[in-house]
C-alpha cells in the first residue's frame, strides 16, 4: 500500500455496521470488550468513542501484517505529516493504551514532543521606562522596525526564520506557537516586549497578521 492511499485512510476511512464477517467481525468485537473497559475506567463517553475510532483507524491502516514496531512507528510517521503535533499526540495516546491492554506495552511509542519555554528571566528583561526611552531613539532614528525585531530576538531566544509566527493575533494571546518538524516551542512575551510589540503595531496600523512584514506586505 502507497504512503498516499495509507493517508487516505486515515482521513477518509468509513465503517459499514452490517455484512461483517472474518478479521472486521473480530475487530467489532475486539473494540468492544476494549470500549468497556475504558469505561470501567471512568473515561467519559465522547473519550471512549475518539480512542474506539482511532485504535480502529490504527487497525485498518495495519490490515493483515502482524503488529510490530516498526509498523506503529510508520504510522505514527504519517500522523505527523497529515496533522498537528497535538492531534498526532491524542491519536498515539489512543494505541499505545490500546496496545496496553492487549499486553503489548512493548510496541508503544512515544509522543511528539512539545517544548514549552517560560518567560525570561526578570533580571534579563528591560524596564518600562527603559524600553520607551530605547523606543523613542530608535523613532527618532527611523529605525523603529530593526530595533523591534532585535528586541524581539533578545527578549525571546527566537531564530529570524520564526518572527513570521509573531502575529497580532499572538501579542493578544500572549504567546507564540511555533511548530517545526513535529516539535513545539510555546514562547511567552514578556510585558516590556508585547508594550514594544503593541506600540509598534499601533503606529503602523498592524491589526492582524504578521508583524514584522517586507516592503511589499508580506
Amino acid at each position: 500500500m502507497r504512503n498516499n492511499e495509507k493517508l487516505h485512510i486515515i482521513k477518509h476511512v468509513r465503517y459499514r455496521e452490517s455484512d461483517r464477517t472474518g478479521e472486521e467481525s473480530f475487530m467489532k468485537y475486539d473494540l468492544e470488550h476494549y470500549g468497556q473497559y475504558l469505561a470501567e475506567c471512568e473515561k467519559s463517553k465522547n473519550t471512549i468513542e475518539k480512542y474506539l475510532r482511532d485504535v480502529r483507524t490504527f487497525l485498518i491502516f495495519s490490515g493483515e501484517r502482524e503488529l510490530s514496531k516498526e509498523i506503529i512507528l510508520e504510522y505514527k510517521k504519517l500522523l505527523i505529516e497529515e496533522y498537528r503535533t497535538s492531534s498526532v499526540n491524542s491519536m498515539l495516546i489512543a494505541v499505545n493504551g490500546y496496545l496496553s491492554w492487549i499486553g503489548r506495552d512493548d510496541l508503544r511509542v512515544r509522543v511528539c514532543r512539545m517544548q514549552r519555554l517560560i518567560f525570561r528571566e526578570e533580571e534579563r528583561e528591560l524596564t518600562r521606562e527603559e524600553c520607551q526611552r530605547l523606543l523613542m531613539t530608535a523613532n527618532r532614528e527611523n529605525r523603529g522596525r530593526l530595533f523591534c525585531i532585535l528586541q524581539t530576538i533578545a527578549g525571546t531566544g527566537m531564530r529570524i526564520g520564526e518572527l513570521k509566527y509573531l502575529t497580532a493575533e499572538t501579542l493578544e494571546e500572549r504567546k507564540i506557537r511555533i511548530d517545526f518538524k513535529g516539535k513545539v516551542r510555546i514562547i511567552l512575551i514578556p510585558r516590556s516586549l508585547l508594550i514594544i510589540l503593541k506600540d509598534y503595531c499601533r503606529k503602523h496600523k498592524i491589526k492582524e497578521g504578521s508583524i514584522f512584514r517586507s516592503r511589499n506586505g508580506r
